[in-house]
């Protein structure tokens, strides 16, 4: 609704823009001045003239306490409506009367100080606040003379009512509001002279914003090269100073004398700390600039917990600490996978370096209602309350007694930032002297459908035969990855020019391939596409080792793992070990069913499944998928849920009240604008929420990943 209100009343004003305007993106087309007006400090609606909301200031929101996805293309008296509570309001019919005098007489209308009570929002009670306005309403005509908005401005004068109200400093009070009104009729007056200004030098106003929207535009395109640049020029070499430092550790290379490992070992434990500060610096950049992507899905708690206590039990026994995983069995959350993983690595990291030695550290998680609440408690000196306030703060970091702070305090700060981004809460619980707890919640997938296995620890062996292709420029980073893959005893071959990788692929006939993205002179996406469009490799599985962090794109191109540099030998070693399984993996058993009305919308899902050789089949409203169903169950479902006959969420009611169909995955896809308590709905009883209107395609891949292994070697 709000798309189609702000759409029609962006496009009037378009018969004035000259030739150099007309084709901008309809977001920069209307309401005139947005950035400006947005930040303008004072209280401003903007309504049409059936007194729907296209704009607001700032302002107006922090002092109505509601937020602009929430009103906006809504009607102004279904988002205010009158307090029940106060059967004497008039504050809505006094509006509309003034609103309706500006609409008949088109000029502007000054109202009387109004009683308009605002409501708070259901986190703080939902109930309503006693306010008083002094509103003034403006019209603003388009080039046809005719009221095309009604700008609404209001001063909230609470305050001056309530002293007045008390009967305290009745002449100060009587004096600051005559000064007061009569600044309002000042501002008025200027503001609609503005208005009618503005109306006329609408022409050359809009080359200023079409200027300001390339600055925008280039300052949007710098970050990107800022994230982008920093990740490859960072990263890369850092791949090369731990990998090699690791090399050397191993005695096939030849024996070091103590001085020499100790030497080695500070390498490697700088260059991972600062890889450390890299990564955050790098992820908090992304989160301010709002290019963080996550990938909500399935993720079970129970076998990450185990992964990141076996990456961290190295650092704990180092300090002869304890760890206990204790824990409800078969949780499982809607989350990031990778993010989950790095909020409990996050905080796992912290309890080991502020606990002192022989302590003990335990990790747990059950559900809590709707949520599953993970702690991880240590027995370590506590944090003080006056620093539990500040802990969250970027950069700022704990004061160990006796000793410097450690770190660059990013740590926590992004650990609450990643948490908020998957809908969780994080918080602590800590005494002086007696410890603490961090905890965080996020939404509940239900119980585990099928316990998978604890993954394998230790590098992975492989038969004599397994053969790889490595493709990379970089000699270093080469003979890198070949060393690692050598001493697991696999047969390499290296190629340094990307130009012969294809040739040397068909003709090696490895049963991996790893690939190197930004090479010259030719870059790792070609080389993708042409392994995967070559008959000779295209079932090849290719494994990207890149700097470069877009992973949904290297998975629509045929990638079968996606791998961020640096990359330990470990990592790598579980890749491979994953796109070996993946060569005798079977198809499922019965087909993916994607229901679906709209007919181009249901071949193009059904294409990108069958290039992907997943079985599949379609229905085309609810009553036929409900028939499918009851034929047989199949692998999954794809399910819209606005459909003819009967709605997708009476078909997911359906199927997880009966026995049979209760653990069948279902994937949403749909355009549908869902409340809070369809979404609340939808996250706990199907296994993603997948949205129309953003890029779908490669998150759908991506979950079909995780859910059906078979296919993919998971």
């Amino acid at each position: 609704m709000t798309g189609s209100n702000e759409g029609s009343a962006r496009r009037k004003p378009d018969r004035r823009r000259n030739s150099a305007t007309r084709d901008l993106p309809a977001s920069w087309a209307a309401p005139d001045f947005r950035a400006l007006f947005e930040s303008a400090p004072g209280l401003y609606l903007v309504l049409t003239p059936d007194l729907n909301i296209v704009a607001v200031s700032d302002a107006y929101l922090r002092a109505t306490m509601t937020m602009r996805e929430g009103i906006l293309g809504r009607g102004i008296f279904d988002v205010f409506p009158d307090n029940p509570n106060d059967p004497a309001a008039t504050g809505v019919r006094n509006l509309r009367t003034s609103l309706e005098r500006v609409l008949h007489d088109k000029i502007s209308d000054t109202m009387a100080v109004q009683k308009y009570d605002i409501r708070k929002p259901e986190s703080e009670g939902g109930e309503f606040e006693e306010r008083y306005w002094s509103p003034v309403n403006s019209p603003v005509f388009g080039p046809d003379k005719e009221v095309s908005y009604i700008i609404h401005r209001v001063e909230d004068v609470t305050e001056f009512v309530r002293l007045k109200q008390q009967g305290i400093e009745q002449q100060k009070l009587a004096q600051e509001l005559r000064t007061h009104a009569g600044h309002m009729e000042a501002e008025v007056f200027l503001r609609a002279k503005e208005v009618q200004e503005a109306n006329r030098r609408l022409e050359t106003t809009n080359q200023e914003l079409v200027r300001a929207k390339e600055e925008a535009e280039r300052g949007s395109r710098f970050k990107d090269q800022f994230l982008s640049t920093m990740s490859h020029e960072l990263r890369t070499p850092m791949n090369a100073i731990l990998g090699f430092s690791e090399l050397l550790t191993e005695e096939r290379y030849g024996s070091l004398n103590d001085r020499q490992r100790r030497y080695v070992n500070h390498i490697r434990s700088g260059g991972q700390h600062l890889l450390k500060l890299i990564n955050d610096i790098l992820d908090l950049s992304k989160i301010e600039a709002g290019r963080m992507e996550l990938t909500i899905e399935y993720v079970e708690v129970e076998q990450t917990i185990v992964e990141v206590l076996d990456s961290v039990r190295p650092l704990a026994e180092k300090k002869s600490q304890t760890l206990v995983h204790g824990e409800e069995t078969g949780l499982a959350v809607r989350a990031d996978a990778t993010r989950f993983r790095q909020v409990l690595m996050n905080l796992l990291a912290n309890a080991i370096k502020f606990t002192p030695e022989g302590g003990r550290i335990e990790v747990s998680a059950r559900r809590v209602d709707d949520e599953v609440r993970a702690e991880v408690c240590d027995s370590g000196p506590g944090i003080p309350p006056e620093e539990q306030k500040r802990i969250f703060e970027a950069f700022y970091r704990l004061q160990q007694r006796g000793e410097a702070p450690e770190g660059t305090g990013l740590g926590l700060a992004i650990t609450k930032r990643l948490v908020e981004l998957q809908a969780g809460q994080l918080g602590l619980e800590s005494q002086p002297g007696q410890g603490s707890c961090f905890w965080f919640s996020l939404p509940s997938a239900g119980l585990s459908r099928k316990k998978r296995p604890a993954p394998a620890r230790g590098a992975v062996a492989a038969p004599a035969a397994q053969r790889i292709v490595v493709v990379e420029d970089d000699r270093s980073t080469a003979q890198l990855i070949q060393a690692q893959l050598s001493a697991a005893g696999f047969e390499t071959q290296v190629c340094l020019d990307p130009r012969r990788a294809l040739d040397m692929v068909a003709a090696f006939q490895p049963q991996v391939v790893t690939l190197d993205l930004l090479m010259k002179p030719v870059n790792g996406w070609e080389i993708l596409l042409e392994l995967k469009n070559d008959i000779r490799t295209k079932d090849i599985p290719v494994i990207v080792l890149t700097v470069v962090d877009q992973p949904g794109m290297g998975i629509t191109l045929g990638a079968d793992e996606f791998l961020v540099k640096p990359v330990d030998k470990e990592v790598l070693l579980k890749g491979v070990q994953r796109c070996l399984a993946s060569r005798g993996g079977a198809l499922p058993a019965q087909p993916i069913l994607v229901v679906e009305d709209d007919g181009a919308t249901r071949e193009i899902i059904a294409e990108l499944l069958t290039a992907q050789a997943y079985p599949v089949t379609t229905a085309a409203d609810g009553a036929e998928a409900r028939q499918q169903v009851s034929n047989f169950v199949p692998t999954l479902v794809i399910l819209d849920l606005t459909l003819p006959k009967v709605s997708g969420f009476e078909l997911l009611a359906e199927w997880r009240s009966h026995p049979r169909t209760a653990d069948l995955p279902v994937f949403i896809l749909t355009s549908k604008d869902l409340s809070r308590e369809e979404e609340k709905y939808l996250r706990t009883h199907a296994e993603s929420l997948l949205r129309k209107n953003q890029p779908w395609r490669e998150q759908l891949l991506q979950q079909l990943t995780r859910v059906m292994p078979q296919n993919h070697g998971e």
